[in-house]
Parts: C-alpha cells; sequence; structure tokens
C-alpha cells in the first residue's frame, strides 16, 4: 500500500514539475493578451480617441440607423462598384451625430475625406464637430483647409470669424476675424447670419454704430428670427451699460 501511494504522488509530482511551466506560460500569455490595448486612431486630439471600423461594417451592424431604402440601395451599389461616394460618408455621419456619436461620426468623415480629400461638406462637418468639440485650433485648420480648396466658400469665412472672435480679445486677431467676417458677407450679402457674425466681431471691436448697423441688417432679411431680435437687444443692453 505504501509503496503504491509513493507511487501516485512520484508520479503526480513529475506530471505538476512538467505540465505547471507550461500552464504557467499559458495564462500569462492569456492575461497579456486581454490587457492589450486596442487599435485606435486620434482624430483631433489625443484626449479623444475612436475605434475604427470600416463604414460599410458599421451600416451593416447597425441596424437602426434612420435612412431611406434609396440611401440604402446607393451605399450598396457603392459597395459593389468600390466608388467612394461622399453623400453616402455624409450620410452615415449624421446618422451617427443624431445618434448622439460624435466619435462615430468623425471617424466616418475621417475615412471619407482621407479617400475623397476635396469633399468641402465632409470638411465641414468635421470643422463642427470640432467646434462642438471645444477643439478651436483644429477648427480653425479645418475652415481654413476648405478656403484652400474653395476661396469662395463663405461659410468657412464665417466660422473661422467666428471663432476667432469667440477665443481671443486681442486686437490683431479680432481684425482678422473681422476680415473673414466681411468677406464672408460680401461673398453671400443676403445671409442674415453672416451678418450677425459681423456685428458680433464689431462688438467685440466695441464698435456700437457698426455693431447696430449689421444687426439691422441682419433682422431687415429676417425680421422675425427671434435669435437676431435676443441679439439686437443684447448688443443694445451692453453698449448702455458702457456708457
Amino acid at each position: 500500500m505504501k509503496v503504491w501511494l509513493i507511487y501516485i504522488f512520484g508520479t503526480f509530482a513529475v506530471c505538476s514539475f512538467i505540465v505547471w511551466p507550461f500552464a504557467a506560460l499559458f495564462f500569462a500569455h492569456h492575461l497579456a493578451e486581454s490587457k492589450a490595448e486596442p487599435s485606435y486612431r486620434v482624430l483631433g486630439g489625443s484626449e479623444n480617441q475612436v475605434a475604427f471600423q470600416d463604414p460599410k461594417n458599421i451600416y451593416s451592424s447597425t441596424g437602426g440607423l434612420d435612412l431611406n431604402s434609396a440611401s440604402e440601395l446607393e451605399l450598396r451599389q457603392t459597395e459593389k462598384s468600390g466608388i467612394h461616394d461622399i453623400r453616402q460618408y455624409l450620410r452615415l455621419a449624421q446618422a451617427f451625430y443624431v445618434m448622439k456619436n460624435s466619435f462615430q461620426a468623425m471617424e466616418i468623415l475621417s475615412i471619407g475625406v482621407n479617400e475623397n480629400p476635396q469633399a468641402i461638406n465632409l470638411w465641414m462637418m468635421i470643422g463642427k464637430l470640432e467646434i462642438e468639440a471645444g477643439r478651436a485650433n483644429e477648427a480653425l485648420a479645418v475652415f481654413r483647409r476648405v478656403i484652400s480648396i474653395d476661396q469662395n466658400y463663405a461659410e468657412a469665412y464665417d466660422k473661422i470669424a467666428y471663432l476667432l472672435s469667440e477665443n481671443s480679445k486681442k486686437p490683431p486677431a479680432l481684425e482678422l476675424a473681422r476680415e473673414s467676417a466681411q468677406k464672408a458677407v460680401t461673398l453671400a450679402p443676403q445671409n442674415p447670419y453672416y451678418l450677425d457674425t459681423l456685428a458680433q466681431v464689431y462688438y467685440k471691436l466695441k464698435d456700437r454704430k457698426k455693431t447696430i448697423f449689421f444687426i439691422d441688417k441682419a433682422l431687415a432679411l429676417s425680421p422675425s428670427d427671434e435669435y437676431l431680435q435676443k441679439q439686437k437687444a443684447f448688443f443694445l443692453r451692453e453698449f448702455a451699460l458702457l456708457k
């Protein structure tokens, strides 16, 4: 009996000596894999990282996207033909934005501009997402990129004016904002919101006469606009306090 016990314990000890090192290596490798960081692409800043996915995979895995049947058909045709359709990237990004997933929307747009570097609509949406995320410098760079593609794109000038006037009180920046806002108004004189931006810039420059002049021009184009009405009331109140 003792011999059998010695034999059993001896066999167990030998097997343990052989098996445990391999088991330890296996578990260590598995643990290392489980702790490995996923692959990320950084968009707009190191503080905001979003996982990379192909737009077609995203579309097929999110049945809840609010896209009409025509859009779905177009996307399928895009997949078959291999053509990178700007409209599909824009629709996908807008859908993710509506779903409050701005990170994924930004990723879709990034893929889109990589495939279509002259796509102004995609760049403009990227710029607006950068503004929402509070990344003014990145947004400025995007809108300047748009102007390098089309020097007559009024909205890009308007956004640059807004960013410069909102993020700096220094005269050189405000003068650049004024020039950019004036360019937007020159290109699109019937847009009341570009006139409002110009009025805001003059307000920052403490020029009461021109501030009221341009907000009045904006209201003349859209007299029932509550936002513009509140803007004029704000300007008048603020200038009254400065007296």
